[in-house]
């Protein structure tokens, strides 16, 4: 039977929340952690006291449930070793008739130079991860630390190796692009982040709505929309259609950016160390817990309309993006071209970002560089080549309707603290 007070009968407790106490081994409900036998004569008050206790007790016994990922990575490092022997680096054949071209106009050495540069490249990054995830199964500190943030490295750099080296072969590409995903992912974001110090902040008390706002920027509700067009936007980032889910990103991250930002300015003025309360975190004072974000279980009706707290759609910002889309594709549908088409590319391009972007209410002040680009669209078809009197006329009238419609703010729901006063 679970109770979430002391008692001495207890006998199991979780390593980061103390308040939670159990008479038979199971999980933590908060975060999922394996519970621990409970010291006799350990209480609420010292169960999670840095000062005392084994640290690196506590770290093997939270990092005892995710072993699992530094086998993976291991097994993700033998993958690659082994990749020369599956994917034809060089070999215009697997690389379909892309490559085929490629290899025709640059010749066939060129062609195996780059694979052969990928290949090694590869090569290396396997025995690397190989090594720093058998060096990361350590019960120490420090070898875990090194270990799983030097694989994380790696994750990276084989999301960008494909580019650096122009891999002739899409399987190549997308063998290295996933395994470098999925190694990013078991080493810092699915275990906690490496590092002594960053667990012992996660187990201080604090706040988790920042003092003065209305709701949790951080909540996992808040971050799963933007988690899934990361993917979505990954998966598809040989198409254009990539770049409608990385603006749609946008709006949805910047309550969380505008959130930290004056969290690292008051920690540096209480003459805390910037660098480490960025990477490591820290908690404020002010702030409130968070019982507005719906629960895990809670039904779809209240879990998905907190996805976008923090966003509005005013019609206004709607219809700007809608002109914006307009001017895009106005040049081909009026039959025109030159530096008077160009500019409408690229304004129509502009407009829409802008209106989407600000549809984040904490940036809601952005939307008058729309005024600015409507207040361009009157003018420049007078100074640029390739304007016809259809194409001014349209100009004129959606720079016209730009300037109205980035006037008013439209409605805001939510409150941001001391940053109200800049949302206008």
């Amino acid at each position: 039977m679970r109770s979430d007070v002391t008692r001495d009968t207890a006998g199991y407790t979780c390593p980061m929340h103390p308040e939670v106490q159990q008479d038979q081994p199971g999980s933590c409900p908060k975060r999922g952690m394996p519970l621990v036998p409970r010291k006799p004569g350990q209480g609420q008050e010292d169960a999670g006291d840095s000062s005392s206790g084994n640290h690196g007790e506590m770290l093997r016994t939270m990092r005892a449930h995710s072993l699992w990922t530094n086998f993976t990575v291991i097994g993700l490092g033998a993958r690659l070793l082994t990749s020369r022997f599956t994917f034809g680096y060089g070999d215009a054949g697997q690389a379909g008739e892309g490559v085929a071209r490629v290899t025709a106009e640059r010749g066939l050495a060129s062609l195996a130079s780059r694979g052969e540069a990928l290949a090694t490249s590869d090569l290396l990054s396997g025995a690397v991860l190989l090594f720093l995830g058998m060096l990361s199964l350590s019960p120490r500190p420090r070898p875990d630390f090194w270990g799983r943030w030097g694989a994380c490295v790696v994750g990276i750099w084989l999301q960008f190796a494909p580019l650096v080296f122009w891999s002739p072969s899409t399987a190549v590409y997308l063998n290295d692009t996933l395994v470098g995903a999925l190694v990013i992912a078991l080493t810092v974001l699915i275990p906690m982040m490496p590092g002594m110090a960053h667990h012992m902040t996660m187990m201080k008390p604090g706040p988790e709505i920042p003092p003065g706002w209305t709701y949790n920027p951080s909540s996992w509700l808040q971050r799963g929309p933007i988690i899934a067009l990361g993917f979505f936007g990954w998966f598809i980032s040989r198409y254009l259609v990539a770049a409608v889910a990385m603006l749609v990103m946008i709006p949805l991250t910047f309550d969380e950016v505008v959130a930290v930002c004056p969290f690292l300015v008051k920690a540096h003025r209480d003459g805390k160390p910037l660098w480490r309360t960025f990477w490591v975190g820290d908690t404020v004072e002010g702030g409130a817990k968070d019982s507005c974000t719906p629960r895990y279980g809670a039904p779809v009706t209240e879990s998905v309309p907190a996805m976008t707290w923090g966003v509005t759609v005013p019609w206004q910002l709607f219809l700007t993006a809608i002109l914006g889309a307009w001017l895009m594709v106005a040049p081909a549908v009026l039959r025109r071209g030159g530096s008077a088409a160009d500019s409408d590319h690229l304004v129509g391009a502009l407009v829409a970002t802008i209106a989407v972007i600000t549809m984040a209410e904490v940036v809601r002040a952005g939307r008058y560089l729309n005024v600015l680009l409507g207040v361009w669209l009157v003018v420049g078809p007078w100074l640029l080549r390739g304007a016809s009197g259809a194409t001014r006329a349209n100009d004129m009238l959606v720079g016209a309707a730009l300037i109205l419609l980035s006037l008013p703010g439209g409605k805001v729901r939510e409150r941001y603290g001391t940053w109200d006063r800049a949302i206008v």
